[in-house]
C-alpha cells in the first residue's frame, strides 16, 4: 500500500484543524480532505489501538505477505466460496497452524466464525481482504490486490457501487470484526466492555469515513486501476491506510466529524 509507497502519518502532523490539499491526480481533479484537530479528539484512545495493534502482530496470519495469503485461498476456492476442507488446505499450504481453525479460544478460529455464511461456506473476497488487512506488502502491491478482488469482471475498472463495496467491507472487517481478538482478561487485554465501547467510538464516525473516501476514490463514473493504485498509495493522500486494519482504525479517527 518507494517514497510514495510509503505515506505519511497524518496523525503525527500538528495538532490544529488541517486541510492536506492534493494535487492533480491524473484524472483532473483535486481534493481537500479535513483532518480532524487532534487536540479536540478525546475519543481517540490509544491504549485500546494498542492492544488491538499488538494482538494483531500476535497472528501468524499477519507475518505472511498479503499476496501469498490471497493467492493460496483463490487458489482452492470455487464460485467465489471455500468450503472448511479448502480452507484446510490453503492453511496448510501456507504454514499457518491448524489449532486456529480447529480451536474456538483461537483469536483468528474467532475471526473466521465471524464472516462464515449460513452454508458455512466462507466468502474468498473477505478472506482475501483479511490477508489484505492483516498482511505483509508494499503499498502499491496490496492496492493492486485489493482492486483485483473487486474487479470481478477483469473490466480494468471499478464504478460507484463496487468502490461502496470495497469501503464498506474493509471498515466493517477493521471495526467490527478484527479487533475483537483483543479480549481477554490481564493487562494485555480489552474487557467486552473496553471493546464495545471503542468500537462504538469508530462507528460514530465511519459513516463521515466512508463518504470521503468515496468522494476522493471515484470522482467520476469510473475508477481505473492506474488511478486507484495512483490514489491508495500517494504519500500525501492517507487513503493507504485502508490497507491495514490498524491504518483503517486510525484513518477513521483522524477524519473531521464534519463534512
Amino acid at each position: 500500500m518507494g517514497a510514495c509507497c510509503e505515506g505519511r502519518d497524518v496523525s503525527s502532523q500538528e495538532a490544529r484543524n488541517e486541510v492536506v490539499h492534493i494535487g492533480n491526480t491524473g484524472r483532473g481533479a483535486s481534493f481537500n480532505l479535513k483532518v480532524a484537530d487532534k487536540s479536540k479528539v478525546p475519543d481517540a484512545p490509544p491504549r485500546e489501538e494498542e492492544v488491538i495493534a499488538s494482538s494483531e502482530k500476535k497472528l501468524e496470519f499477519s507475518k505472511l505477505n498479503s499476496k501469498d495469503i490471497i493467492n493460496a485461498f483463490t487458489a482452492e476456492g470455487m464460485e467465489g466460496v471455500l468450503s472448511r476442507p479448502q480452507l484446510k488446505r490453503a492453511f496448510l499450504s501456507l504454514g499457518l497452524p491448524e489449532n486456529d481453525l480447529t480451536s474456538p479460544d483461537a483469536p483468528f478460529y474467532q475471526i473466521l466464525a465471524k464472516i462464515k455464511n449460513e452454508k458455512k461456506l466462507y466468502d474468498i473476497r473477505k478472506v482475501a481482504l483479511l490477508g489484505l488487512l492483516l498482511g505483509k506488502g508494499s503499498n502499491i502491491d496490496k492496492a493492486r490486490l485489493l482492486f483485483k478482488q473487486y474487479d470481478s469482471g477483469s473490466l480494468g475498472s471499478l464504478d460507484t457501487g463496487k468502490v461502496e463495496l470495497m469501503v464498506n467491507e474493509i471498515i466493517d472487517l477493521s471495526v467490527n470484526i478484527i479487533p475483537d481478538i483483543a479480549i481477554g482478561e490481564g493487562a494485555g487485554y480489552l474487557t467486552r466492555e473496553e471493546e464495545d465501547a471503542y468500537e462504538d467510538r469508530l462507528r460514530a464516525r465511519q459513516q463521515n469515513t466512508f463518504n470521503e473516501v468515496k468522494r476522493i476514490l471515484i470522482s467520476e463514473g469510473q475508477l481505473s486501476e492506474s488511478d486507484f493504485i495512483v490514489k491508495m498509495s500517494d504519500s500525501k493522500l492517507p487513503l493507504y491506510k485502508l490497507l491495514s486494519s490498524v491504518g483503517t482504525r486510525a484513518l477513521i479517527r483522524s477524519l473531521s466529524n464534519t463534512n
